[in-house]
């Protein structure tokens, strides 16, 4: 991050360390959206030198993907508790997956 930006980005292709593509996923292409128009928001304020430009559609981009992380966690843990009650009144085990993709999520 620079005195200049407020966005701190991290090059995991530099170095000599491979680039791996994950998955396709909608969540991935919803962020990767998301992502290009916050960057065309940032260049487009830089190149006015008007640091307010879109700063309500930034900040809403940012708030829906925060939510949307929130409403995932959320389904997350319920879909884990339905999978441990099913397994208590079954007694065996049930494969877990909510078929997203991300963090700590199985696809």
């Amino acid at each position: 991050m620079t005195a200049k930006n407020q966005l701190c980005t991290l090059d995991l292709s530099a170095g000599g360390v491979p680039c791996i593509e994950p998955p396709v996923c909608p969540t991935r292409k919803r962020l990767a959206r998301a992502f290009a128009r916050l960057q065309r928001i940032r260049m487009v304020r830089n190149h006015r030198q008007d640091p307010l430009f879109e700063k309500s559609a930034e900040e809403r981009i940012i708030w829906r993907e925060l939510l949307e992380l929130e409403l995932q966690l959320v389904d997350d843990q319920i879909g884990r508790s339905v999978n441990v009650l099913k397994e208590e009144r079954d007694g065996g085990s049930t494969v877990s997956g909510s078929g997203r993709c991300g963090p700590g999520v199985s696809s």
